[in-house]
């Protein structure tokens, strides 16, 4: 056979094992729902409230949640989410601060493009990992209260239900991966009030810091959360619970808040609805000094943690 009469020949050859190899990129690279990463029930999931990403990279042991608050219409921490969007390190968990928003606005579409825009960012770096949205947190008052710590408290619960539910509802058009976390501060008669309905909730979260000043300086993560978390409220509403914040100030005592840390890690492994807890590594004030990863005390327990969960089979684990 002659060289023109053998070139169609070559060239369909070479087409075909063109067309193959695209066919075996394709099926390698293909998204499956094992690629997808969701947090599911049964699985448990340690995270950290991270104010500098050097840190977390320096952990011997990463967390399954880093978690950062954002501001409304303020900047964004793109680098955060590129370490969960991107490398598949974490879950974002965003505390997202409507600080001085007008909730009837907010309900009413004044916000909607800022608001779409912002989520598809999320969206376009975690196509294939859920972004938690924890919105206006710790909404409710009480009696107690000395005053409000947040503008949003002041909406009450039915525009604060009526703003959330259109939030809602437009996340439903750009992406199913957006999961809306109602996180009150405890769960409670005071709290239930503000809640959007199971349609509208993805997880309840919940605020678990024991100042110095507490009334009751608690020893154990379980008699913290049963008491004044709540629990029998929480399991009413039939819903996994995620603790967004879960502080312990620094009294002197390292062994105090060793074996608190400890706890925490014994509260996942006993109570089935919680999935997930977040350690709230900052120092807010005097009365607050959460932050726990500057000790090698307290780092141990947290790898001890992990690798404890990890051994078990409960923990979430990113492929």
């Amino acid at each position: 056979m002659s060289i023109k009469k053998r070139i169609p020949w070559i060239i369909l050859i070479l087409l075909f094992i063109g067309v193959i190899a695209v066919a075996v990129y394709v099926y390698i690279n293909r998204k499956t729902f094992d690629d997808y990463q969701t947090i599911q029930k049964g699985n448990k999931n340690v995270g950290l409230y991270v104010e500098e990403l050097g840190e977390f990279y320096s952990l011997e042991e990463r967390p399954q949640i880093i978690e950062w608050f954002e501001y409304w219409l303020n900047e964004e921490s793109q680098e955060k989410l590129a370490v969960c969007g991107i490398k598949h390190d974490a879950f974002p968990l965003i505390t997202w601060m409507p600080n001085n928003i007008d909730f009837e606005d907010i309900a009413a579409g004044k916000y909607d493009k800022y608001v779409t825009d912002y989520l598809k960012r999320k969206v376009e770096v975690c196509e294939d990992i859920d972004v938690l949205i924890r919105f206006a947190h710790e909404m409710e008052l009480r009696p107690n209260y000395r005053f409000k710590w947040y503008s949003w408290q002041s909406a009450g619960p039915e525009l604060f239900i009526k703003a959330w539910r259109h939030l809602v509802e437009l996340s439903r058009k750009i992406s199913s991966n957006i999961k809306w976390v109602w996180s009150p501060n405890r769960c409670d008669q005071y709290s239930l009030p503000y809640y959007p309905g199971d349609e509208w909730v993805d997880y309840v979260g919940i605020t678990m810091d024991l100042e110095l000043t507490h009334h009751t300086r608690y020893k154990k993560f379980h008699d913290f959360y049963e008491t004044e978390g709540q629990r029998e409220s929480l399991l009413s509403l039939k819903k996994e619970v995620i603790v967004c914040e879960a502080g312990y100030a620094e009294s002197g005592d390292t062994d105090e808040k060793a074996a608190y840390m400890e706890s925490i890690y014994d509260g996942l492994e006993e109570y089935p609805e919680l999935i997930a807890v977040v350690f709230f590594n900052v120092n807010v004030d005097e009365n607050r000094l959460f932050r726990f990863t500057h000790n090698d005390k307290y780092l141990q327990v947290f790898y001890d943690g992990i690798r404890r969960l990890r051994k078990n089979g409960l923990l979430h684990e990113f492929s």
